[in-house]
């Protein structure tokens, strides 16, 4: 018996990193980083949130950054900014997703292949783009 519509997903943590940094404009910073990433990837905002009352300023900022390896797998790198007037708090977790609907025997079998023998090294090559990614954001 086969389910149909299953989706095998699989997303491992592949690193994380937190700091904070002092900065006259933190919101004009962490705008200006994910203008940076644009460039060369895709970024994907999902909140972006600038609050202020009276001498307090307050930002949140949450984006992704996404590479494809392939139509079942990626890289994700998601950043969460936070500030509270000049101090920003910086979180960075880089992860790598799989994901494969399952629907009927073919996609059973592919499924099963996938995850034996290309899985696997997808999974090298995104540490190894990660690596690479994670000096690049170090530069920046």
């Amino acid at each position: 018996m086969f389910l149909i519509g299953v989706i095998v997903e699989i997303r491992e943590t592949l690193f994380t990193k937190s700091f904070s940094m002092e900065t006259d404009n933190p919101h004009g910073l962490a705008l200006e980083f994910m203008k940076k990433l644009s460039h060369n990837y895709m970024v994907y905002e999902k909140k972006n949130k600038f609050q202020t009352d009276g001498p307090v300023k307050k930002i949140t900022i949450l984006f992704d950054v996404v590479e494809v390896l392939d139509k079942f797998s990626s890289i994700i790198v998601t950043f969460s900014m936070e500030a509270e007037n000049n101090t920003m708090y910086i979180d960075i977790e880089g992860s790598f997703l799989m994901r494969v609907r399952e629907s009927g025997f073919f996609s059973s079998v592919f499924s099963e292949f996938y995850l034996d023998s290309i899985f696997p090294v997808l999974k090298k090559v995104s540490q190894d783009h990660i690596k690479a990614l994670e000096k690049e954001i170090e530069a920046l």
